[in-house]
């Protein structure tokens, strides 16, 4: 739920071979360089110890790295998945109903943590509070109704198509059956 998320890249299979277990000699340069690249992989290694990953799971979410911080630009249509046909629009109605469900999920996890004493700091949830302030003053109905316009007049098959209102509220309502009847 949180970007970005450690990965098992920086896991010591992926390093590159020691120099001197290659009998390589390195300039200083080098050598500083490369001592610098493996303490990082060292440091992000121990990221990975049962114990942090564990509290890492309890705070799913923060003023850097939670879906609030990068979602409603993704599914505004005019981000990482723009709206060029009718079926990108219902898509995306689509996956906002799974954008409800990491917040229930998250929630789960931030009682969890409550219950056992792991919490964000104050000003991480202050800040948090903040951005999900200012998500919820744009309003979803003028957003959703705003990109409804962006929506392509033609279909694939080329076929003219005018943006549905009746999908553009009913996303805006949440109502996935409505607006997606297959979901």
């Amino acid at each position: 739920m949180r970007a970005p998320r450690r990965t098992s890249a920086t896991s010591s299979r992926t390093w590159p071979r020691s120099p001197r277990s290659t009998g390589q000699k390195l300039t200083r340069v080098d050598q500083i360089a490369y001592d610098v690249f493996r303490n990082g992989r060292e440091v992000a290694l121990r990221g990975f110890a049962p114990n942090l990953v564990a509290i890492d799971r309890l705070l799913p979410l923060s003023h850097f790295g939670g879906f609030q911080t990068f979602y409603p630009d993704f599914a505004s249509g005019k981000g990482g998945a723009p709206f060029k046909t009718v079926a990108d629009y219902e898509n995306n109605l689509r996956r906002n109903a799974g954008y409800a469900a990491v917040y229930d999920r998250a929630i789960a996890r931030f009682r969890e943590g409550m219950a056992k004493g792991v919490t964000q700091p104050k000003l991480v949830v202050r800040n948090m509070i903040g951005q999900f302030d200012n998500l919820i003053a744009e309003g979803v109905e003028i957003d959703l109704l705003r990109a409804g316009d962006d929506v392509p007049r033609v279909d694939p098959g080329g076929r003219p198509h005018a943006p549905d209102r009746g999908l553009c509220q009913a996303g805006a309502r949440g109502d996935q059956s409505r607006a997606c009847p297959d979901a």
